[in-house]
Formats: C-alpha cells, sequence, structure tokens
C-alpha cells in the first residue's frame, strides 16, 4: 500500500490558529509542508502503531525528506508513496541516498545519518492548481551548521512530549503543528560514525524536540517562532530522536538531524536534477536561486 502525504494545509484544520509549545501558529506560514500517516504494525496491546512522516516541497515537481520514511528494508526500491491534492493522487517518485542505502537496515531507528530522500512528483504534465500557484522552500547545501547556532524546528505527531522513567513519553497526534527555538548542540563531525547528524539537545526533557515516528521535517535557519515569514532556509531533515541522562540523573531529549550543509547532499541534489533532466525538476537552493521564481526569498 502507497504512503499518502498531503498537503498541510489540508491536514491541521483549515483557518485555525494552531497552539504549538507555546507558540500561536499560523498553518498558512506552512503551505509547503506535506504528512502522511504510516502504519507501523501492532503493539504489545493489540493496537495500531500509527508513525507520522513530515516532507518539504522544495520545488514545484520535488519533495524532500527523510529516507527512512520510504525504506524498504525488504525490497530493492523505495516504498510506494503518493501526494494527494487538489482532489488528485500524484505518484511521487523517490530516490534515497546511496551512502544512506550502504548501512545495514534498522527496525526502528535510521540506516544512517545521510538520512535524505529525494521525490518526484508526477503531475503528468499539469500541475495541480495549488501547487502551481505556490512559492516553495530554498535547501541551503553551501554552508555547514555551526554550534549553538539558531535554528527552528518543525514537526508533526504528537504533543505532551516528556521524558518518564527514562523513557519518551507522549500523546499521539492531534492534528497541530509543532515548532519550537533551539540552537545546535553539537555540528556535523565529519569523519565520524554518523557524519552528517547535527544534534539538538532539549535540556531537562522538555519540548521543542522531534517527536518518536515524526520524521523528515525541516530544520529551518533565518527564523523563530514568533517571525516564520523571514527569509528562511532549510538546513536538515528532522530524523530522530533518543534520551540522555545527564550526570545529576535527570534526562534530556536529543534530536538527531541530517544536515544539508555538505557535500555529500549537495552533489547528490545535483545528480539527482541533472539525472531526471527530462521532466525539468526545480529544487530551490539547488538548480535555483532564492527569490527566483517559484523560490522564496
Amino acid at each position: 500500500m502507497s504512503i499518502e502525504f498531503r498537503l498541510a494545509t489540508d491536514v491541521v484544520p483549515s483557518g485555525d490558529i494552531q497552539l504549538a509549545n507555546g507558540t500561536v501558529v499560523d498553518v498558512a506560514d506552512w503551505s509547503t509542508l506535506i504528512m502522511a500517516q504510516i502504519n507501523v504494525g501492532t503493539g504489545g496491546d493489540g493496537k495500531q502503531r500509527v508513525a507520522t512522516c513530515t516532507a518539504t516541497l522544495v520545488g514545484p515537481t520535488v519533495v524532500l525528506m527523510a529516507a527512512h520514511c520510504v525504506d524498504n528494508p525488504l525490497g530493492a526500491k523505495p516504498r510506494a508513496a503518493l501526494l494527494r491534492v487538489d482532489g488528485r493522487k500524484l505518484a511521487l517518485d523517490c530516490a534515497i541516498h546511496p551512502d544512506y542505502l550502504k548501512h545495514d537496515p534498522r527496525v526502528s531507528s535510521p540506516r544512517g545519518s545521510e538520512d535524505w530522500a529525494l521525490c518526484l512528483v508526477n503531475d503528468m504534465g499539469v500541475p495541480p492548481a495549488t501547487l502551481a500557484s505556490m512559492k516553495f522552500d530554498v535547501v541551503l547545501a553551501t554552508s555547514p551548521l555551526a554550534l549553538n547556532e539558531p535554528v527552528l524546528m518543525v514537526g508533526y505527531g504528537c504533543s505532551d512530549l516528556h521524558v518518564e522513567n527514562g523513557e519518551l513519553a507522549w500523546s499521539q497526534s492531534d492534528k497541530r503543528l509543532r515548532i519550537g527555538d533551539e540552537r545546535i548542540s553539537s555540528p556535523p563531525i565529519w569523519g565520524s560514525l554518523n557524519p552528517t547528524y547535527a544534534t539538538i539537545v532539549s535540556s531537562k526533557g522538555l519540548e521543542p524536540a522531534l517527536c518518536p515516528g515524526d520524521s523528515g521535517g525541516p530544520l529551518f535557519s533565518g527564523i523563530a517562532s514568533d517571525s516564520p515569514r523571514q527569509p528562511r532556509r532549510i538546513r536538515a531533515v528532522n530524523s530522530s530522536v533518543a534520551v540522555s541522562k545527564r550526570s545529576d540523573a535527570g534526562y534530556d531529549i536529543v534530536s538527531m538531524v541530517a544536515a544539508t550543509g555538505n557535500s555529500t547532499f549537495e552533489r547528490w541534489a545535483k545528480a539527482w536534477v541533472n539525472q531526471h533532466k527530462l521532466f525539468k525538476p526545480v529544487i530551490c537552493g539547488i538548480s535555483r536561486r532564492p527569490g527566483e521564481s517559484p523560490c522564496l526569498q
């Protein structure tokens, strides 16, 4: 069964101002986000487990998401996915970064830090009106994330994330966008086991942080929760989250993001555009400059 993505403006209650992590959020500011719910099996209590995946439209026919959202450990090709928009179901042709696929498959976490997938939206040459009039987010691939750099986390899929008895606890998605201001706790370290991971420590086990099961969404710089309409850049893809015990016996929530500001991502994204040149895909920040139509400034 295909993973079905929908626009955030269709998923989050239309016209409402959502309260997320104490911040007032207007869903209209996040029109490039798309979201999917994915069945991940049945838990010990017999209940169906559902994960969510957030992705970003970075061009009229291009989606950037976490590789593990569409990874198929048992098959040679990524999982089938589609985008529902304007009453149409458009197939997504997804490609996963080859370095990610070199890692062994894992059941409950991404294979590695190269956790990126690019997907071509097959609109059959007729773009949906919503996408034809949209301005798209810009990926920054030429500047690495720096220690203590301010960033904005964006997610969807849970609320009330906290640490309980040393483990993450949360409530299932309440159809609210979750955004929060943070700073980079450790930038990517080239040559390490996970060379493109940056980490964000949400001290004392408090939000904002990534939700378990909510991956693929963008990490931004240039904006803050109280000023989302400033020029913004995608700096990473949300990948995974863990708990870290402190020396005082308390806990922090550690979010890991797959940074885009490196040659590993940039070379691959440019090669992907070239491989699909017949379809003339645009990736804002890679094949089109900020401010050039159809890219945001």
